[in-house]
């Protein structure tokens, strides 16, 4: 961790104070180690030292080397000064991790470093983080005013007070130091402007360049120069493992710094996940320097060739050699998040997060993971699909000013704490926006190919819509990361098992061949009553989307009966990029507001057999009531993505989280003897008319790059036409509609367009009717891109035969539709990544690219086609992505084979 500072906070000047040795030992001290430290170092010396890349041994220091014997650090450790400053680094590392080590000693240091580098999983990211614990470690006018009243003004006697503060304070941290005179800016010597470290005892007890630099070299020179107003210059080496400090020296470009090039030492204890979870390095090569252990070494860097310690580890290499998993499993936690409260008795709780966490934490899965903390959405990212007047309103309304916002707050389908399913609470948004973040970062995760399985157990709010809160969901980060996938891949999709049907997503996707949508769930007089067997999507949507209805009492074989013929003949035909799966626990056996008998085995078990296509999935929580179980659940799938069978005891989670787990002390759940209302006849007549309508399905749609139309901006319609038809939003997801009540309401043009009968009585086991005619505007907007094998013939001149555009430009544009309720997107990726045409509400005006999507090999042939938009709305952009996802388009795998092997299904993008 990065060294401490010139300055430590008053309570510590106190503590001192009271209980050190008297000021004139002190000054003895002092003198003495002037009198040792008087070696003059010209500027030519550091200069040649600078030029061999930091591995030459200061002048007059004898090079401890890593095989000589480790220092006796006891005398140093028992220092009361050393003591406090120990104490206060820990707790403010605590505090920006959010958990402690169970390690004791400085041992624990490095654990939490270790945490750390995980948690973030990017050097800059790492960085940041370590400069806020520094500047944690200060009252925050202190480094401000020190800048201003001294730094400035007395530059020289500064560096100096500097440089005997971080001698005086962190030999606890770095091992034995010395004051010394260095070269400054200027090609000066400063006296007594260094410190020289002779031997880092946080280099080597962490045995990582990568960590020295992303957790100790960068972010210290930046909070110097940038909190404290005074340069920094940091010179660790590699081959004796000390480091020399100049204040006063301004560090050079990391591109020109020696330290940045030096690969991280074989067997890092920090990157012991990397070997077995990354199949692009090797046990002699498990991480590159400055990489922060992410995929791509520095740019600058050689290939990784580590240096190996020779006598540090001599059992890292056995303990790796046992190792399995190859798959690169990421984790999104922020335990920020745990500590909000839905307040009033409401069911869904945040704290089964930090139970879940906790379980993962102690049967050390961590040490397999990737542990991110995510970023925040912001407001703009999360109107890629959202409304702006609902996220406006989430933004503004608090507990304290809901009154002045009572005529929103029933637009919106929010109310009161303990009178609403999803009431206004303290900090909201900010728990919207770091749950929404974890599901966004994971999906672009996988589109950049760092991760293969992405776990965020705090997303999965699938009843939000675009602009309407429900089921205690109030921003859809579900659909947030559909898009971020489409960006990329050409067709995703949502599999849904949570026991409540995942209307939000469906909605948002009814219209699309794109994304297609499979829900298992509790249907009847239940909420939210949507997700009858007849619901399978409309225009080029139909049969994308997937219901199947299911009774109360559902056990493990009744739902492997109908999830796995399903699923395998979804995966077959429809040959998805990438899969984002809600795992709901309220399906398992005694949830608070479920009614199924799921075990946590059976629950896995269909994550399980969609794993096995080998396809990058993105895992997110969703419902579940019953916290224990919940977080047992999500622990138990946690490890079976690891590849591994966890055992039944659970260990100690830590005292505060025990008692949850004392009913049975188990990982795994006994189900209960409750009756299965589902009988074999009707789940074969489910399964049967899923399975037919599936055969309806198209050939699996591709999409081809074109270019993205110009942002068009947002029609305002008048105040009063808003509220007429509540300002886009879906009001009905609760009502259970009769057939003849299609059309009769103002509804949005998807829920016009659902085939909804016999709500609320046995599903219909019949392919829908033909949907009531919509208005010609409407059709428009719900209408999408073209698929490749479109059976329609060319009805324009402008369609022209595919050819390569430029890049996308930097600006990401949205498209959004006119018509209130159209859940419809233009997004773009960033330059260089794939462009997708999601569901486009099209605006008025603008023609078809001159683009003709190509049809997948082993299709049927069929002519493209460009969709003509109905009535006065303009014609509909097509869909487009890279031409490399187009060319490596996978045909159907024949009915009824197995899961294909990993290098058998086609993975877009």
């Amino acid at each position: 961790m990065a060294t401490c500072s010139s300055h430590f906070p008053i309570e510590l000047v106190q503590h001192v104070a009271s209980g050190s040795a008297p000021r004139s030992n002190l000054t003895l001290t002092r003198r003495r180690h002037v009198q040792r430290s008087k070696r003059r170092v010209t500027p030519t010396a550091v200069t040649e030292a600078a030029a061999s890349g930091g591995r030459q041994a200061p002048p007059g220091l004898v090079a401890a080397g890593p095989a000589s014997a480790a220092p006796d650090y006891s005398a140093i450790d028992a220092q009361l000064l050393n003591k406090a400053v120990y104490s206060l680094f820990r707790g403010r590392m605590v505090q920006a991790i959010g958990s402690d080590s169970q390690d004791s000693g400085y041992a624990a240091i490095i654990d939490l470093t270790r945490r750390l580098n995980a948690m973030h999983g990017t050097p800059k990211g790492t960085q940041e983080a370590t400069r806020g614990i520094l500047r944690s470690l200060f009252p925050p006018w202190l480094p401000p005013a020190f800048a201003v009243m001294f730094a400035k003004p007395l530059p020289g006697i500064s560096c100096q007070l500097n440089a005997w503060a971080t001698w005086l304070t962190c030999q606890w941290l770095m091992g034995e130091c010395e004051i010394n005179d260095c070269e400054i800016d200027g090609g000066r010597v400063g006296s007594a402007h260094g410190v020289l470290v002779k031997r880092c005892r946080y280099l080597e007890e962490a045995g990582c360049a990568s960590v020295c630099i992303n957790s100790c070299k960068v972010p210290t020179q930046e909070f110097f120069a940038r909190d404290m107003g005074l340069p920094l210059e940091m010179k660790p080496n590699y081959e004796d493992f000390s480091c020399q400090f100049s204040f006063g020296k301004t560090p050079p470009p990391e591109a020109e710094d020696a330290a940045f090039a030096t690969p991280c030492f074989q067997q890092c204890p920090t990157a012991r996940r990397t070997a077995e979870a990354r199949p692009l390095y090797t046990d002699t090569s498990p991480c590159a320097a400055r990489s922060g252990h992410s995929r791509s070494p520095s740019p600058w860097a050689p290939a990784a060739v580590c240096t190996q310690l020779p006598s540090r580890w001599p059992n890292m290499a056995a303990e790796q050699t046992g190792k399995t998993n190859l798959r690169n499993v990421a984790y999104f936690f922020d335990e920020e998040l745990c500590n909000y409260n839905y307040g009033g008795g409401n069911p869904m709780r945040p704290h089964r997060h930090r139970l879940t966490s906790n379980l993962v934490r102690g049967y050390g899965l961590e040490e397999k993971l990737q542990i991110i903390r995510p970023r925040a959405r912001t407001r703009d990212e999360i109107m890629h699909f959202h409304a702006d007047d609902y996220v406006d309103f989430l933004t503004s309304v608090t507990p304290e000013n809901q009154e002045e916002f009572m005529m929103q707050m029933r637009r919106f389908n929010l109310g009161p704490v303990g009178e609403a399913d999803c009431p206004v609470f303290d900090g909201m948004m900010e728990y919207f926006q770091i749950y929404s973040g974890g599901s966004v970062g994971g999906a672009s995760l996988i589109n950049e190919g760092d991760a293969d399985i992405v776990m965020n157990w705090s997303g999965g709010m699938h009843h939000a819509k675009k602009g309407e809160a429900s089921g205690f969901c109030y921003i859809n980060d579900i659909v947030l990361a559909v898009l971020e996938l489409l960006k990329v891949h050409q067709r995703v999709l949502y599999v849904d098992i949570d026991i409540h049907h995942g209307d939000g997503v469906e909605e948002a996707f009814y219209t699309t061949n794109r994304v297609m949508t499979v829900s298992f769930h509790k249907y009847g007089d239940f909420f939210p009553g949507t997700g009858a067997l007849g619901d399978v999507g409309h225009n080029e949507g139909r049969m994308y989307s997937v219901n199947v209805p299911l009774q109360e009492g559902m056990d493990d074989e009744s739902y492997k009966y109908v999830y796995e013929p399903v699923m395998q003949k979804v995966m077959e035909l429809y040959q998805p990029g990438a899969i984002v799966m809600c795992c709901g626990a309220d399906s398992l056996s005694g949830d608070k507001l479920g009614c199924f008998n799921l075990s946590i085995q059976g629950h896995s078990a269909c994550i399980e057999f969609l794993a096995k296509f080998n396809v990058p999935m993105l895992l997110l929580g969703g419902g579940g009531y019953t916290m224990r179980n919940v977080s047992r659940c999500w622990c138990y799938e946690t490890g079976r993505m690891l590849g591994l069978d966890l055992p039944d005891e659970i260990p100690e989670a830590g005292w505060r989280d025990y008692n949850y787990f004392t009913d049975t002390q188990k990982l795994r759940i006994a189900v209960s003897n409750m009756k299965n209302a589902n009988t074999r006849e009707s789940l074969d007549r489910i399964r049967t008319t899923v399975l037919e309508n599936l055969a309806q399905m198209p050939p699996a749609p591709s999409a081809q790059m074109a270019a993205v139309p110009p942002k068009v901006e947002k029609e305002e319609l008048p105040e009063e036409e808003m509220e007429a038809r509540g300002g886009g939003a879906a009001h009905d997801d609760r009502r259970v509609a009769r057939e003849d009540d299609v059309g009769d309401d103002e509804r949005d043009d998807v829920r016009a367009a659902r085939n909804v009968q016999s709500h609320g009585s046995e599903p219909a086991m019949a392919a829908p009717a033909a949907v009531k005619a919509e208005p010609a505007a409407a059709a428009a907007a719900a209408a999408v891109a073209a698929p490749a094998a479109a059976a329609a013939p060319p009805v324009s001149d402008r369609v022209l035969p595919p050819a390569p555009v430029e890049p996308p430009s930097d600006e990401a544009f949205l498209t959004r539709a006119t018509e209130p309720g159209t859940n419809a997107h233009v997004a773009t990726a960033p330059p260089g990544a794939a462009t997708a045409n999601i569901i486009a509400g099209a605006p008025e005006g603008v023609p078809p690219p001159s683009a003709a999507a190509q049809q997948p090999p082993a299709q049927p042939a069929a002519p493209a086609a460009v969709q003509q938009a109905v009535g006065t709305a303009g014609a509909i952009p097509a869909a487009a992505v890279p031409a490399a996802a187009v060319a490596s388009s996978a045909p159907a795998a024949a009915p009824g084979a197995a899961p294909p092997a990993a290098d058998a299904m086609q993975v877009d993008g």
